[in-house]
C-alpha cells in the first residue's frame, strides 16, 4: 500500500510540472519518463505509453540536433527500452522486439564508442539480454557474447556484486536454453544504480 501511495504522489506530482513547464525545458522529458515509469506501476499502461512515447520524441529531437552527444543517445537507447518493457507486458513481442532492436543499436555504437566505459558495456549486455529473450535458438549467440563482455568487466574489476550475478545467470541459460523474462526487473533495477536513466 505504501508503495501504491508513492506511486501516486510521483505521477501526480509529475504531470502538476509538466502542466506548466515548457517542453523545450531540459528536464522536460527526464519528468515525462518519471510520470510514465509511476504509471506503469500503477497499471495505467495507456497512460504511461503515451508519456513514454512525447519522451522519446522529444529525445530523438535532441539526437538529431546533436548526433554526437552520447548522453543524448543513451538516454535515446534507454526510452526505447522503456517502451519495449511496456510492450512486452502487454503481449505485443513483435513491437517490443522492434524497439529493443533500437535500443541495441545504438548501444552498440556507444560501447565500439568508447570501450573502456564499463557503464556503456554494461548497457549492451543489458540489452543483448532483452534481444536474447526473442531468439528463436534461445539467444545463444547475444548470451555468449554479453558473457563475454561481462567477463572482461569483472576481471576489470568494473562490476557491482549485483551485476556479477548476471554471468551465472546467463551461463544457466546458456545450458538450459531457456528464457528468463524475469530478468527484466533485475536489469532495471541494476542499470538505474549505474545511472542509465534519461537526464
Amino acid at each position: 500500500m505504501q508503495r501504491y501511495g508513492q506511486l501516486v504522489d510521483v505521477a501526480a506530482f509529475a504531470g502538476e510540472v509538466l502542466e506548466v513547464l515548457p517542453s523545450e525545458h531540459a528536464g522536460y522529458y527526464a519528468i515525462c519518463g518519471a510520470e510514465a515509469d509511476a504509471l506503469m506501476g500503477l497499471g495505467a499502461s495507456d497512460r504511461a505509453l503515451a508519456r513514454y512515447r512525447e519522451a522519446t520524441g522529444i529525445i530523438e529531437r535532441l539526437t538529431r540536433a546533436e548526433p554526437d552527444r552520447a548522453d543524448f543517445q543513451r538516454d535515446l537507447s534507454v526510452s526505447y527500452e522503456r517502451i519495449g518493457d511496456l510492450y512486452q507486458a502487454l503481449g505485443q513481442g513483435d513491437a517490443a522486439r522492434e524497439m529493443f532492436q533500437q535500443a541495441l543499436e545504438i548501444a552498440e555504437r556507444l560501447a565500439r564508442a568508447e570501450p573502456r566505459r564499463a557503464d556503456f558495456q554494461f548497457d549492451l549486455v543489458a540489452s543483448l539480454q532483452r534481444m536474447a529473450n526473442f531468439a528463436a535458438d534461445g539467444g545463444a549467440d547475444h548470451l555468449e557474447r554479453a558473457l563475454g563482455i561481462l567477463h572482461r568487466l569483472a576481471a576489470a574489476g568494473a562490476l557491482y556484486p549485483g551485476q556479477r550475478k548476471w554471468i551465472a545467470h546467463f551461463e544457466e541459460r546458456l545450458r538450459s536454453g531457456s528464457r528468463t523474462p524475469g530478468l527484466h526487473s533485475q536489469a532495471r533495477q541494476w542499470i538505474a544504480r549505474l545511472g542509465k536513466q534519461p537526464r
